[in-house]
């Protein structure tokens, strides 16, 4: 089961943005001043209108970084191509995988990982419906 949160166009959570990166590895100098406020929509989405978020249940993309829970931004307004991670939806069920080429074709990579054991269906029942720009996963 998947299921889809459209964006709130009036949403104005704001959370304090702290000014410079966190180094990751070798710790560097802390800088301690805070930028401002920061919106995470406005962060994380580039098409209010074409742009959803989804959780994921499963752990067949954890290879790929994506958890069970993790709430993924799909922007539908991309074109997808090769590499991309996508939410597509095949026979009627939507999934989330990396795209590769056959022969010129798109398709989801769902063989080569072997999670699914599927194989991939007529031309007919799949549609690329997004694809991921952002995995946000709970950390604790």
């Amino acid at each position: 089961m998947i299921s889809f949160y459209q964006i709130c166009k009036r949403a104005a959570h704001k959370v304090t943005f702290v000014a410079g990166y966190v180094q990751a590895g070798i710790p560097s100098a802390v800088e301690d001043s805070l930028e401002g406020l920061v919106d995470l929509n406005a962060e994380l989405v580039n098409n209010v209108e074409a742009t959803f978020y989804v959780r994921v249940e499963g752990e067949a993309m954890k290879d790929e970084g994506i958890y069970s829970g993790d709430v993924l931004v799909i922007d539908r307004s991309i074109i997808p191509k090769e590499g991309d991670v996508v939410v597509c939806c095949i026979d009627g069920e939507f999934m989330v995988d990396r795209l590769c080429s056959k022969e010129g074709v798109l398709q989801p990579l769902m063989k080569k990982r072997g999670s699914v054991g599927r194989e991939m269906p007529e031309k007919d029942g799949f549609m690329i419906w997004g694809v991921v720009t952002y995995a946000i996963h709970k950390q604790l």
